[in-house]
């Protein structure tokens, strides 16, 4: 399947600059400006048929300085691409049962 297909949205990381601390993180368009990358679950999207009742996965990137106790974790990622070309190192396991698989040029395995 196509990545695009998962309705992706690069992620960028804000944190409130009064106690307490809250993370929030609002679409970007580029992988430049991006710590993450937002998009519906594999394996959901082809149970359900489509994106209605389908969670959302975030993975973060290893080349951002993102806080190893941010969730979700302990996984990061190392990103090339653009949405629709997009690759992922290493593999996405999203645990539980769930997918487990490759993104690769914009390919979801």
């Amino acid at each position: 399947m196509k990545f695009t297909e998962l309705d992706p949205h690069f992620v960028q990381l804000t944190r409130t600059p009064e106690p307490p601390e809250k993370w929030r993180f609002n679409y970007v368009d580029t992988l430049s400006e991006a710590d993450g990358v937002m998009f519906l679950c594999p394996t959901h999207f082809q149970m359900n048929g489509g994106p209605e009742g389908t969670h959302s996965v975030i993975c973060w990137f290893s080349t951002r300085s993102i806080p190893n106790t941010l969730w979700p974790g302990p996984g990061r990622w190392v990103p090339s691409g653009e949405l629709a070309t997009l690759t992922l190192s290493p593999s996405v396991d999203l645990g539980h049962g769930d997918w487990h698989g490759h993104i690769t040029n914009g390919e979801v395995t």
